[in-house]
């Protein structure tokens, strides 16, 4: 049986776009600076990792959409 693993990623915007700002509930130091959210996707499928589903909130709250990806364990 195959065993999964799960990551949760949480957008928010900077002034150069939308960003992962949020990884498993764990705000990331320099996210704002880092690769838009598009890149980092293609980095996560390079890596394994499968987009399975996105969460959208329409409440005002700091993360509107939230990504989630799996990857069989290794």
């Amino acid at each position: 049986m195959t065993k999964w693993e799960y990551l949760a990623i949480g957008g928010d915007w900077s002034a150069s776009g939308y960003k992962p700002r949020y990884l498993n509930g764990w705000e990331q130091k320099g996210w704002a600076e880092g690769p838009n959210m598009w890149e980092y996707m293609n980095q996560l499928g390079e890596a394994g990792w499968e987009l399975v589903g996105v969460s959208v909130n329409p409440v005002g709250t700091f993360n509107k959409e939230a990504w989630y990806f799996k990857r069989p364990r290794s």
